[in-house]
């Protein structure tokens, strides 16, 4: 082949070339226009979206505290011993009372001159030490502290195993005061024992003597 044949071929594969060229040039500049122009639209559109509403959650609704008067109630009822948890919420929760100065009797000096007998046993322990305590007693001692005594005894002078007699050592408020006598009051209507009505008054005195059975 001479040059001129060569020149005949090679002329239109030259031009060919030169317009495919051209043509992929214009096709990945359109390509990357648009790739450009989605990219720009996606941030622009993800920007302008409405801020999400934050969520507060609802704080929890307060607890009614028990009134001042229902927690030493329950304690009475329940008749929790002194230390359980309805005794102490009964005593956070009373507020303050005047106090009273007590009127020492004859009586009071006589029921001191037995705390000092063998025989006088202060309750719950006595209870504490039976193998089998007798649970109206327990309970009833129970109530007796949770109303506010300050201690309760035995008198096992007539009677080891069963005491006849108590003592219950009452606090300086009137308010607990009562509560301690009403307390025996209704005890002795369960048991069918008529009290010496002096003993349900309070008069001052720092012991309330009991009649434990008939």
């Amino acid at each position: 082949m001479d040059n001129e044949e060569t020149g005949y071929v090679a002329l239109p594969l030259a031009i060919a070339s030169l317009v495919i060229g051209f043509i992929l040039k214009v096709v990945a500049v359109g390509v990357l226009m648009g790739l450009a122009a989605a990219a720009k639209g996606g941030s622009s559109g993800g920007g302008s979206g409405t801020p999400a509403t934050p969520v507060v959650s609802a704080a929890p609704a307060p607890v009614p505290a028990a009134s001042d008067a229902a927690a030493p109630a329950a304690a009475e009822q329940k008749g929790a011993p002194e230390g359980s948890s309805a005794a102490a919420a009964a005593a956070a929760t009373s507020p303050a009372e005047e106090t009273i100065e007590y009127k020492e009797t004859p009586q009071d000096r006589e029921v001191a001159a037995k705390l000092r007998s063998p025989l006088v046993k202060e309750a719950r322990r006595f209870l504490a030490s039976q193998a089998l305590p007798d649970e109206h007693q327990v309970q009833f001692i129970g109530m007796l502290h949770a109303a506010g005594a300050r201690k309760v005894y035995y008198d096992l002078s007539r009677g080891v195993s069963q005491p006849a007699i108590g003592y219950v050592e009452l606090p300086a408020q009137p308010s607990r005061r009562a509560g301690c006598i009403r307390v025996y009051q209704a005890y002795c209507g369960r048991n069918r024992i008529e009290p010496d009505p002096e003993s349900l008054k309070d008069t001052g005195q720092r012991f309330l003597v009991m009649q434990l059975r008939k």
